[in-house]
């Protein structure tokens, strides 16, 4: 396979997966945002969870009005915005030029879903919408992400392209997980008061609350959840369930000869691995989990 085509694929995927996270993120804070009562305050603070998630927290100031968040310029910045690399619309439109790179290795039902949803998203780009519709619209930029990985599951023959698109969800979705804690730490840290409120939030953005419910005793404690999404062998969205995932997929594309063609992958799962695998379960604590995202954050960001 071509390198220019197996970049592609594994961008595509990371696109895809990108998307339908940061499109879950905000849907889960516009309802947060509708439903706040004795905790209105805290809103204004999760906000910043929420921009931190979705690689805008830079852009902090300009998505403000008079000291609050403006709910309008978040929502455009997040979903709509050409100039944000990670808006929804951004990712949609990279993956759909991705697939159009290489198109002779995917379905033409997994091109139709991919355009379709990107042309929605410039179609609605610069109009007036509403709440319901905005809601509307992340609900569609999710069931496309999720219609996309079914027809790559149940289309794709076991070979080259479909592990390398299986790579990209993968550490996608690690760096998501991470984003996450290494966000939610930080508040648990200043505010250590809402410990439960925080950690509840952190499984609902990554979409842990039902699991950890049937799996967990019932405590909201940061042991208990900092373990759950590091290192659970059965939670598909745990940091070290994508990095096994990843390393298989990697395993299968390479083969017994091995490739030097993904040493910088493989160097930093590696590293993650052992980061994670020396983790003190036992000292699971705020300050100690704080130190080791702040350490090894760097060590996921693949390229």
């Amino acid at each position: 396979m071509l390198l220019r085509v197996a970049d592609s694929l594994y961008w595509m995927a990371r696109n895809i997966e990108r998307a339908e996270n940061h499109a879950h993120v905000l849907s889960v804070e516009l309802i947060q945002a509708l439903e706040a009562s004795d905790e209105d305050l805290l809103m204004n603070e999760e906000w910043d969870v929420i921009l931190d998630i979705c690689a805008a927290g830079e852009e902090r100031k300009n998505l403000m009005t008079n000291g609050s968040p403006d709910l309008e310029k978040i929502i455009r910045h997040l979903t709509f915005s050409a100039d944000n690399p990670s808006s929804t619309r951004t990712c949609i439109q990279i993956a759909r030029e991705n697939a159009r790179k290489s198109r002779d290795h995917l379905s033409n039902d997994l091109w139709m879903i991919l355009n379709e949803c990107y042309l929605y998203l410039i179609k609605w780009s610069d109009a007036n919408w509403s709440n319901y519709h905005i809601q509307s619209t992340l609900q569609r930029v999710k069931m496309t992400s999720l219609s996309v990985q079914g027809v790559i599951e149940t289309t794709a023959s076991r070979g080259v392209d479909y592990r390398l698109i299986k790579i990209g969800f993968w550490i996608e979705r690690a760096d998501h997980t991470l984003r996450i804690l290494r966000s939610i730490c930080k508040k648990l840290k200043e505010q250590p008061q809402h410990t439960t409120y925080y950690l509840n939030l952190a499984l609902q953005l990554s979409k842990g609350s039902d699991a950890y419910l049937r799996g967990q005793l019932p405590y909201m404690r940061p042991q208990q959840v900092f373990s759950f999404l590091m290192i659970n062998p059965d939670f598909p969205r745990s940091i070290r369930y994508c990095i096994d995932h990843a390393w298989y997929a990697i395993k299968q594309v390479e083969g017994d000869q091995g490739s030097g063609y993904a040493k910088h992958l493989k160097e930093t799962l590696t590293q993650m691995t052992d980061s994670i695998q020396s983790l003190e379960l036992g000292s699971l604590e705020v300050d100690y989990m704080l130190d080791f995202f702040r350490t090894q954050y760097s060590g996921i960001k693949v390229t």
